[in-house]
């Protein structure tokens, strides 16, 4: 199926709107490792920055912050 225009700029819309955009800059070869282990970069990326995220809220739960 063909993308219009107009389609193309609705999603952008969309993604300006539903998400933040970060640029990361890893030592040449972490793509490659990170897709040999069967996930996609972004996939992986998201999911360690959730855990950090949980662990930090978890930390600060128990330090009364």
């Amino acid at each position: 199926m063909t993308r219009t225009k107009a389609s193309i700029q609705a999603q952008e819309r969309y993604d300006q709107k539903a998400y933040d955009r970060i640029l990361i800059r890893l030592p040449k070869g972490t793509k490659a490792s990170i897709q040999a282990s069967g996930e996609t970069v972004n996939g992986f990326i998201t999911k360690a920055v959730f855990d950090r995220l949980q662990k930090l809220d978890i930390d600060n739960n128990k330090t009364g912050e």
